[in-house]
């Protein structure tokens, strides 16, 4: 009996020991395992239907590449002597020694690897297989949804069919060898070891050690170029091949790392992070918020008083001298979420804007749309999408469409259709709402992953100026906010597109790229001026909310200055800060930022994006480090609370639009009485709970924020729930749609109709909506689905309909969906 505990302990002591040998290829294929199968953001990756089926077979041959790199860096290390002590102490390692050695380890060493690099691929399979179930939920209600389980059931038939290959290679790869190699202690050397002394003679490659050195070569030179231009390898290659090669990538680098760490006797490994500790915190400058320091501006042409922006409003809808016979402003709530933000913030917008351009559209009946959103509180990922809302807006000022002049190459959903929806068609030149999706439903997150893993854990700094030779992670994704966006609109310098777009004579054909699309200044806001067509003029104001680390305080961008003074002496938000008045010191001017910095200073989530510093400007000392919007509050209630008051003191009546983009729980909350919050549901438990517990309380909080929030919103609306209308993200189903029919011909209609662009005839239910800088196509059809859900819809519809004038009817919260029933 005591010899068998021993010789089992014995057996786990060596897994032990040659785990610890292969744990740069073992950390991979655990990381991968948490992003692939365990999050929905990486098995939202494979729900892509755009691809072709080149493409695909590219990424299983990647995938094989990746499996077949860390099965040869786990057999690479064992079959080095390094990692043995004795190989280090006087007269080496004796052959006795290496065959007893060999006889102790040679099982383990044989299947480590084997299991390590089969475990990559059957984690490919775990994240296809999840996917399908996933799209499955929904395939009955949305095309897309049926096409991604469709192809993912394919996939996985072809992942066995790569499984099979790889484990047939990987067991005859021995048998087709000239000299069988040892699994372990077969006298390999790391790479370059020759050049550091004598070592014995390379023994020659067999066919699978070949094909591995190729797969290297190429993985490599995929990731020493993704790392000198992420934004062009993230423009021209497909998303879903980033996974394999950063991976793999990181495998090739760190594993030679690993196994020069057992031939010197030094923990190289800790040293590299040692060294990117050191070189992160030299280059004290690499996370600053980015300015265009050679765009001075005067604070007052940057920022309107926001008596000015509450005229402009009015003159657009035509109520300059008298404020009861304005419109109900119509303000705009957006949650933080990423792109799934973005997406909804812009579908939502987009939609309104295209009423006046829908047929049948009456200005008699429903006003125009357009000119009574006033402004948009946003925070994160919403935060994008009224950034391209602005930007859209204001390239093509006074026109009637948006800029765009393509679609994409199938990372939209409406681009993959190419069908109709109902009785119209996808058109990014005609629609404002297939534009703004269009461009936000980009791949914003290749380029992240490249700083993330590589480029930002060794900034490089200029000596002379302490300014890092790159940007950070949070510059890339910004600067894919404008790749992006330029890529699918009309370039700066174009011919004018006035005789099929509209009146856009204000649009200078002379701007160069700096000053149109997201990076353009932030700010300036335009004047409706007096022209007839004024409110084709008006563009919503901006709020893009981030978070302060130093307060804990809400940091604001906006169009106008935050903390002014506006009327009576009320100040305008005055528990936030305004973004300028941190640099502010002594300095006439400022410097601008371009949109998409303004966009991203909201949207800098943890890990994905680092802070951003901001510095004074006269010592250059860090005022204060800005964070992620959704620290303070994630649905931008208080800041377009605050609003809401402020035009009330101009004698106006505003109603709010209220997106938030996180699915409804399928089964609804635990209510525990009328007035009360629900019961928590809290099934998040994870086995470091003592550690983990503090961060999720931090993360919750800001739920528990969103409550007061929400009714200071409401007292200062004074309707209740009458003048909020939410748009959520629920399950789909034929019951729970609009009853407004197509053949109807009343003005609500009319406006569900516009609105809703695809009636669902089945149920459909995704369980996981992925929350990432990239997203599916079923997806975002699943999203954009949600415009025909009676709850979303018909208030809002009902609002529309009257709140063209001040004393319209209010629509009740029940009353104007139980009407249409």
């Amino acid at each position: 009996m005591h010899s068998f505990v021993k010789s089992i302990l014995v057996r786990i002591w060596s897994i032990g020991v040659v785990l610890w040998v292969c744990r740069v290829p073992l950390a991979s294929v655990l990381v991968a395992a948490a992003l692939l199968a365990l999050t929905p953001q990486g098995r939202d990756l494979f729900a892509d239907i755009a691809l072709s089926w080149w493409e695909w077979a590219v990424f299983f041959l990647l995938c094989f590449s990746w499996a077949w790199i860390v099965h040869g860096s786990a057999r690479y290390a064992l079959q080095s002597d390094d990692w043995v002590p004795d190989t280090h102490a006087p007269g080496g390692l004796s052959e006795a020694r290496r065959a007893e050695l060999r006889a102790q380890f040679r099982c383990t060493a044989l299947w480590v690897p084997r299991v390590l690099g089969v475990s990559v691929l059957l984690l490919v399979g775990w994240g296809l297989c999840r996917t399908w179930r996933n799209m499955k939920g929904a395939s009955a209600a949305l095309p897309e949804a049926l096409a991604a389980e469709q192809k993912s059931l394919i996939l996985m038939f072809v992942l066995l069919f790569v499984v099979a290959l790889f484990g047939l290679l990987v067991l005859l790869r021995r048998t087709w060898s000239t000299t069988t190699p040892e699994p372990c202690l077969d006298r390999r050397t790391p790479i370059f070891a020759n050049w550091f002394g004598t070592v014995p003679p390379p023994q020659p490659l067999t066919r699978t050690d070949q094909f591995i050195q190729l797969a290297r070569y190429l993985i490599a030179s995929l990731v020493v170029f993704s790392i000198g231009f992420p934004l062009v390898a993230a423009a021209w290659a497909p998303r879903l091949f980033f996974v394999p090669a950063v991976f793999s990538g990181i495998v090739l680098f760190l594993g030679e790392v690993a196994s020069w760490s057992h031939r010197v006797r030094t923990p190289l490994l800790l040293i590299v992070v040692a060294v990117s500790v050191i070189s992160i915190n030299i280059v004290g400058r690499y996370h600053d918020v980015r300015w265009l320091d050679g765009h001075p501006a005067i604070s007052s042409e940057r920022q309107i008083p926001f008596k000015l922006a509450v005229d402009r409003w009015m003159t657009a809808n035509q109520c300059l001298a008298d404020a009861t016979k304005c419109p109900r402003p119509i303000l705009i709530a957006g949650a933080g979420g990423a792109s799934r933000a973005a997406f909804l913030t812009a579908s939502v917008v987009g939609a309104l804007l295209d009423l006046d351009n829908a047929p049948g559209h009456d200005d008699e009946k429903t006003g125009h749309v357009r000119s009574r959103v006033f402004a948009m509180s946003t925070v994160s990922g919403s935060s994008v999408g009224a950034a391209v809302v602005r930007a859209a807006m204001v390239d093509v000022l006074g026109s009637e469409f948006p800029p765009c002049t393509s679609g994409g190459a199938g990372s939209w959903y409406g681009k993959w259709a190419g069908e109709p929806v109902g009785d119209r068609k996808f058109d990014v030149t005609k629609s404002w709402r297939d534009c703004f999706q269009a461009i936000v439903a980009g791949d914003f997150l290749s380029p992240v992953l490249i700083g993330l893993f590589y480029r930002d854990n060794f900034p490089i700094s200029n000596p002379l100026t302490e300014e890092a030779l790159w940007g950070d992670r949070a510059q890339l994704l910004e600067q894919a906010f404008e790749e992006r966006y330029n890529r699918l609109t009309v370039t700066p310098g174009a011919a004018t597109r006035k005789a099929t777009r509209g009146d856009v004579s204000d649009h200078k054909q002379s701007k160069s790229a700096d000053e149109t699309g997201l990076r353009r200044p932030f700010g300036y806001h335009p004047d409706v001026g007096t022209h007839p067509d004024a409110w084709k003029r008006w563009v919503p104001l901006l709020f893009l909310n981030a978070t302060s680390v130093a307060t804990g305080r809400r940091v604001i961008v906006s169009d106008v200055k935050i903390g002014s003074k506006y009327i009576e002496n009320k100040t305008l938000l005055p528990f936030a800060y305004d973004l300028w008045e941190l640099r502010v010191d002594q300095t006439p001017t400022l410097p601008d930022i371009r949109l998409s910095t303004a966009a991203g200073l909201s949207a800098r989530f943890p890990v994905i994006s680092p802070y951003g510093a901001v510095r004074d400007s006269k010592n250059q000392d860090i005022i204060d480090q800005l964070v992620d919007g959704g620290y303070f509050e994630n649905d931008g209630l208080a800041t377009i609370a605050d609003v809401a008051q402020a035009l009330k003191d101009y004698h106006l009546k505003p109603v709010v639009i209220r997106v938030v983009n996180d699915p409804k729980p399928l089964h609804g909350d635990r209510p525990l009485a009328p007035d009360r919050p629900p019961l928590p549901t809290d099934d998040g438990r994870t086995p470091f709970e003592g550690v983990s517990s503090i961060f999720r309380a931090l993360t919750a909080t800001r739920s528990g924020h969103e409550d007061g929030h929400e009714a200071y919103l409401k007292q200062v609306l004074g309707q209740d729930d009458e003048r909020i209308y939410p748009v959520n993200v629920y399950q789909l189903s034929p019951d729970r749609l609009t009853s407004m029919k197509p053949g109807d011909t009343s003005i609500e209609s009319h406006l569900a109709t516009s609105l809703c662009r695809r009636r669902v005839s089945e149920s459909g239910y995704m369980e996981f909506v992925s929350m990432s800088w990239w997203m599916s196509q079923p997806v975002q059809a699943y999203l954009d689905a949600q415009l025909c859900m009676a709850d979303n819809l018909d208030r809002l519809v009902c609002e529309l309909r009257h709140g063209q004038s001040a004393d319209g009817d209010l629509c009740k919260l029940k009353a104007a969906v139980e009407s249409h029933r």
